[in-house]
């Protein structure tokens, strides 16, 4: 949301912009006219209206919705006069626009007010009707019994009670029936064996066992030499150990020769 604090002009009648408060960002901003007439029509900024006349868009105070019974104009570095009202024997350079109320423990109720020349300060309620007897503030009506703030303030409850219902809140909502437990379960259901078909850890151990059950299958359908090859294959082998033997023989023979034993006596 965004408050009204002042309104730039070059002289009277020429409007170079607005001068707002935004309170998401805690800055003072400045705005053009038409970027303002678009932010009123959408209810963003607080303390002003638009109108149409022979000059262009004129801004002037909604006193019905925010009590901005007048508003300060920039009309130079520094320099500011009221738009609507005139004080005489008065120069009044700042006025001030409620924002946002806190209840706390230490200091009881607090007002922040933000002004023209970009102060934003915290005050009592006597502080705030105090101030409201020498200059205007908007945003709020001041009777001697209350004072009631406008639709718009922000309000925030900094006592201790507050912080521990928000906490407990807090708590509550951590709860396993919120819609991120539940994603989460139902992540956990689709990566677990289960939810891939209940057979995962089977399909990995038959996959690792595949290639040992074919070498079986193979060796099963080429099956065990036939006996006649086995036969076959020995008599080969005598064979050879016959003809390996036979030279052997052959070799001894003819180192001995005839004749040549030992002689008689």
């Amino acid at each position: 949301m965004k408050y009204a604090v002042s309104v730039c002009m070059l002289g009277y009648t020429r409007i170079q912009g607005v001068v707002c408060f935004d309170s998401d960002t805690k800055e003072f901003l400045e705005i053009t006219p038409a970027v303002a007439k678009r932010m009123i029509d959408h209810g963003q900024i607080k303390g002003i209206k638009w109108k149409n006349t022979e000059d262009g868009v004129e801004f002037v105070c909604d006193t019905e919705n925010w009590n901005q019974q007048d508003i300060p104009v920039k009309t130079a570095c520094g320099k500011f006069r009221p738009l609507l009202n005139d004080y005489p024997g008065v120069q009044v350079n700042s006025m001030y626009t409620v924002v946002r109320v806190l209840d706390t423990d230490y200091r009881g109720r607090l007002f922040e007010v933000v002004s023209n020349k970009c102060c934003r300060v915290k005050i009592t309620e006597n502080n705030l009707r105090q101030l409201a007897t020498i200059t205007t503030i908007a945003g709020c009506w001041i009777t001697d019994d209350e004072v009631k703030v406008a639709d718009g303030v922000i309000y925030e409850n900094r006592m201790a009670s507050a912080k521990e219902e928000a906490v407990e809140a807090e708590i509550e909502s951590c709860s396993t029936d919120t819609p991120e437990s539940k994603a989460a379960e139902t992540m956990n259901d689709i990566f677990s064996t289960e939810g891939l078909g209940g057979d995962g850890e089977d399909q990995s151990s038959n996959e690792g066992e595949e290639p040992v059950a074919e070498e079986e299958k193979a060796v099963e359908e080429e099956g065990e030499p036939d006996s006649d090859n086995k036969d076959v294959g020995l008599e080969e082998e005598k064979a050879t150990e016959t003809d390996e033997t036979a030279k052997k023989g052959k070799k001894t023979t003819s180192k001995t020769k005839p004749g040549h034993g030992k002689k008689s006596s």
